[in-house]
């Protein structure tokens, strides 16, 4: 995956020292059993809250399981409506943290290294 990347030039989780991955939003325990807790919003908050500076990859996995058989399928809709929930983005912002897809991460990277290049 590692070479798979550099050749891509995308970044990689855990593999590029600019990205890195917080799993603190999970509603499960680490043996599998439900834990809503870690999927509310005063857990989403306290998350966002306690992000280091620079790019982070906040792990999630939010759906509407109509036809999804899965062991996460409850905690799923559950993450659909604390990240929907007005309260998230007010806490987004208060930190002053800029939402952003791989792609356009990707692309800066590239721009980058294209400058570095030349």
């Amino acid at each position: 995956m590692i070479e798979t990347a550099r050749r891509l030039r995308i970044p990689l989780r855990d593999c590029d020292p600019d990205i890195s991955y917080s799993g603190r939003f999970y509603g499960q325990s680490a043996n599998g059993y439900p834990y809503p807790e870690g999927i509310s919003i005063e857990s989403l908050l306290a998350t966002i809250r306690g992000l280091p500076s620079g790019v982070i990859e906040l792990g999630c996995h939010p759906g509407l399981p109509d036809d999804l058989n899965s062991m996460y399928r409850a905690e799923r809709i559950q993450e659909v409506r604390v990240l929907c929930d007005r309260r998230a983005r007010e806490g987004i912002d208060a930190e002053g943290i800029q939402l952003r897809s791989f792609l356009s991460i990707a692309t800066e990277l590239r721009r980058e290294l294209k400058a570095e290049v030349a």
